[in-house]
């Protein structure tokens, strides 16, 4: 009998996997945590739509998804399997070899250089098994811990979107960062 293979993405601290039941707690903390934790999240309370829901969905989402859809892993401790935050990839449905990323960590996890290295693991992961061409991010222009991540992972500063996303009850403006294969493979030497 063969029993199917769970996706995952390794590092030496890391396990990037799809979210698990096991994850709940976890997960519905990370999304209904404090003001500071949750203000640059794109997503929007759902009144119909509890944490296990939400779970359940991201856990369905096949790696890659489908062009145009989300595909969410957690980011979990390899030695404890605790849940970290979460890491998702989108490939774009209109530019052929393009995928957008992003990530999210919860407050106690955040300043170890975690973000860097599931971030890191990611685009390693678009470019070298996926064969992308080009990898973009995007972040709210007030989060600057998010863009000096972007920015230390080789990506470079594309665009300043004004008031584009709606994000917590009002208008946001986002930067656009991006990465092309080339860009990687030659910060990959350095």
């Amino acid at each position: 009998m063969n029993t199917p293979t769970v996706f995952a993405l390794t590092t030496s601290r890391l396990c990037l996997r799809p979210l698990q039941p096991t994850d709940l707690a976890a997960f519905a903390a990370h999304r209904t945590a404090g003001e500071q934790q949750v203000r640059y999240h794109r997503w929007e309370p759902d009144a119909t739509a509890g944490p296990a829901d939400f779970l359940t969905g991201y856990a369905q989402a096949p790696v890659p998804a489908l062009p145009g859809s989300w595909a969410t892993l957690g980011v979990a401790e390899r030695a404890t399997a605790t849940l970290l935050g979460m890491c998702a990839l989108r490939l774009e449905p209109q530019q052929p070899r393009t995928a957008e990323i992003g990530i999210t960590l919860v407050a106690a996890a955040q300043g170890r250089g975690y973000a860097l290295e599931a971030a890191h693991r990611l685009l390693r992961y678009c470019f070298e098994d996926l064969k992308l061409h080009r990898v973009v991010a995007t972040t709210d222009c007030l989060n600057h811990p998010g863009a000096r991540l972007l920015e230390r992972l080789g990506m470079r500063r594309e665009a300043h979107f004004r008031k584009n996303a709606w994000c917590q009850g009002a208008w946001a403006d986002e930067y656009l960062y991006a990465l092309l294969f080339e860009e990687w493979d030659s910060w990959q030497l350095q």
